[in-house]
């Protein structure tokens, strides 16, 4: 009988489907850490299977399983001949120059005002075989990595469900579900990111690495309306940039470390940091279901603005200042915190020459936001408090505080992106957040 209580090491593994003998080494800053923390796995008094995998969720701590209803699975058994055989070439993102993989989200609004970066940079897909994928490593070009919702995968792999079964433990949430398919080779490594989802991630084949870090920990993230939205913009695999961005010390206590081999399950609690570093080559399947902080902030978008439309540029831009400097005092106690968060997102980017800056908006919102004299309307600030009731009370429904203000920052965003047009928000961010001359 399947006892996931019991989640003691195996003392063995059987012998694995994909043998390659290359492994890859871990970021070095890792070695100047004396210890980094290893995941820890709870005790339980979970009377059933489905009540553990939940019970284990909401402790909101990442956990390594070594006997989980993975073990139960066909897809343990997979070989490199059988998926070849399912799937002859299949679409995989190719980089020429580097093995670190970083998300560019489609549609984002700033997608427009970047100086250099593209879509085309980061989703170009060519079509390669499964050994293709599996026998390169970081020293051969291009590098190659697949990811895809099993959904499209299904009509070439009749087995896939089956193979994938039981699954319903690991379904922690009720919307948002989806299920992927990874495989990379050695070297292969995914930048810091967060996923605002339920994550458990079963390793069927080869050894990964996550290096992760809690939710409160300052990893630099990129603004929400780029297209790296939910990354760190440190690149953490090189030393030298991890070392200059983030003190050794904190690197060294936040860090925490998880190492998967073939039938391992690790739980990844939504808004944890982590970048994954594929060390020989993976196959992998994970299962995302939304997080309630996902849902709870995307509720709150669908409440209306306290704002007109019919206002002027000037009037609206004071509203706006005035609503996100309301929104950090009632939920930090600090009117300048939300603030800050969202200009550390934007102002090293600005610095780093990363935007095409509209020069008339620019001037616009220096006049505007240097202009001590203008003052919001008495009528203005007691529509936006009043408007602001609701958001605010949902905001406060998030427990975890270091979620709540990235929520928050991420709403004061949309604000400024929805009240003022895209071309304003960096200058409004520098301008008015940061009060830039």
């Amino acid at each position: 009988t399947h006892t996931p209580r019991h989640t003691h090491p195996d003392t063995h593994h059987p012998s694995t489907p994909l043998s390659h003998s290359i492994v890859h080494a871990l970021p070095a800053w890792l070695d100047l850490c004396p210890n980094p923390a290893e995941i820890q796995v709870p005790a339980s008094s979970a009377e059933n299977r489905d009540a553990f995998y939940t019970e284990v969720a909401h402790l909101r701590q990442p956990v390594v399983l070594k006997h989980s209803v993975v073990r139960e699975w066909g897809a343990l058994q997979w070989t490199e001949e059988q998926l070849s055989a399912a799937f002859p070439v299949l679409p995989v993102y190719r980089q020429q120059s580097s093995s670190i993989f970083i998300t560019f989200h489609d549609n984002k609004p700033l997608e427009p005002l970047l100086a250099h970066e593209r879509w085309e940079h980061f989703n170009r897909k060519v079509n390669a075989t499964v050994a293709d994928i599996l026998h390169q490593d970081s020293s051969t070009t291009p590098h190659l990595y697949f990811s895809a919702d099993v959904r499209l995968l299904r009509p070439l792999f009749s087995s896939l469900d089956a193979d994938l079964s039981p699954l319903q433990p690991l379904l922690i949430g009720s919307e948002g579900k989806q299920i992927n398919l990874w495989l990379g080779g050695a070297g292969i490594t995914t930048y810091m990111h967060y996923d605002a989802a339920w994550n458990f991630f079963a390793q069927l084949n080869g050894t990964k690495t996550f290096i992760l870090f809690p939710p409160e920990a300052d990893m630099q993230e990129y603004p929400c309306l780029h297209p790296h939205y939910g990354h760190s913009k440190i690149n953490l695999s090189a030393a030298e940039e991890a070392l200059g961005a983030f003190p050794l010390s904190n690197l060294c206590s936040g860090v925490r470390m998880a190492t998967l081999s073939r039938g391992d399950l690790l739980f990844l609690p939504p808004y944890w940091w982590h970048m994954v570093v594929t060390q020989t080559a993976s196959v992998s399947v994970n299962v995302w279901t939304d997080a309630p902080e996902y849902l709870g902030l995307n509720a709150i978008y669908s409440l209306p603005l306290p704002l007109e439309s019919s206002w002027s540029v000037g009037r609206m831009v004071r509203a706006v200042l005035s609503l996100v400097l309301h929104l950090s005092q009632e939920l930090t106690g600090q009117a300048e915190k939300i603030p800050d968060i969202v200009l550390a997102r934007y102002a090293p980017l600005h610095q780093q020459q990363k935007f095409i800056i509209n020069t008339q908006a620019d001037h616009e919102m220096q006049a505007i936001c240097q202009n001590s004299s203008a003052t919001l309307l008495a009528q203005d600030v007691v529509k936006i408090e009043k408007g602001m009731v609701e958001p605010i009370r949902r905001f406060r429904k998030l427990e975890i505080q270091s979620v709540q203000w990235l929520s928050a920052a991420n709403y004061a965003e949309h604000t400024i992106h929805t009240a003022l047009g895209v071309e304003r928000v960096v200058p409004f961010v520098l301008r008015c957040l940061g009060k830039e001359p």
